[in-house]
Parts: C-alpha cells; structure tokens; sequence
C-alpha cells in the first residue's frame, strides 16, 4: 500500500502525466494573454486537448503562474478547465459531482502513485469534506470545483466552497 504525500508542485512519479485538457485552461481563460508568456517557456505552444503531458512539465507552469497571478485569476484557471472539460450527463447534481470528485481528477491523469487522488467526506445534509492529495495548487482546485458546480447547480442551490486548509494535502469543505 502507498503512503504517498502528495507535495506541492512535485510529480508523483517520474511517468506521471496529465491529459491535455488540463493544460488547455492555462490558454483559455481570463488571463490567457498574460499567461501564454509561461506556457512558451514550458514548451507549451501548441496544445494537444487529447494529447499526455508530462506532470512535472504542467506543474512548473502552475509554479510561475501561482508567483505572478492573484487567488481570482487561478480560481479563473481552474475553471476555464471545468468550462473546456464540460461533465458526462449522469453528473447532474452538485452532490453527484463532489462524491465523483476522484473519479474526475483521476480521469485527466495516468501514472501516477495509486494514493494521489481525493477523499471525499460526507458530514451532513447537502455538507461534504473534500481532501486533496494531489501537486496542484489548491485555488486552481478550488476553480475547477467551482465552475463544475456551476454546470450542475439548481437555481435554488447557493453553494459554499470554504478552503480549510491550504497546505497540501488541501481541504475544502462545501455547503449548499
């Protein structure tokens, strides 16, 4: 059994890799124009969505844009990757999507150490605790929670995303 500790920034493995769409958020969301710099510096010209990227090679272009950028802006990223990665039918409901939570990060990566994922929580009604063992920075993770709850919410639905602990491994707790 692993006992993996995801760190912030590091590769799980040296084989690890993410699918491309992950990769297409850093040229597709509000701050494209100022991020395309450090996508160029990382190799990152031309992106494949369906294509396998190193993990270390997306996690260093995390790195630079976490020093340059904002809390909104890498909330923006995360969910230009929920925009352009829209979610199979059966996730229709916000609880759907967050016990899916693994399932859908695991989806965009291959090769990496069987711990690194989430663990997903229930602690009440419509109240769910979500942790992350995973290298991503945790308000890029918060942007793509964000914006996949944003495709499933009722108009009723008013949900919270509150960052419990930053270090990795992160959690978040949601309520709606």
């Amino acid at each position: 059994m692993s006992t993996y500790q995801a760190k912030l920034y590091q590769a799980s493995s040296p084989n690890a890799e993410y699918m491309g769409g992950l990769v297409m958020s850093f040229a597709h969301n509000l701050r494209a124009d100022a991020i395309q710099p450090i996508l160029a510096k990382h190799g990152f010209e031309h992106i494949d969505p369906t294509a396998w990227y190193p993990q270390q090679q997306v996690l260093d272009v995390f790195r630079d844009i976490e020093s340059r950028f904002s809390f909104e802006e890498l909330v923006a990223v995360g969910m230009g990757t929920a925009e352009l990665n829209p979610l199979p039918p059966q996730f229709n409901t916000i609880e759907s999507v967050i016990v899916a939570a693994d399932a859908i990060y695991k989806s965009g990566c291959r090769n990496t150490d069987p711990a690194e994922g989430m663990v997903v929580n229930k602690i009440g009604d419509r109240h769910y605790q979500i942790t992350y063992n995973i290298p991503l920075p945790p308000f890029s993770v918060y942007g793509v929670l964000y914006g996949l709850i944003r495709q499933v919410k009722s108009k009723h639905d008013e949900p919270r995303i509150h960052l419990v602990k930053r270090d990795t491994p992160a959690v978040m707790e949601i309520k709606w």
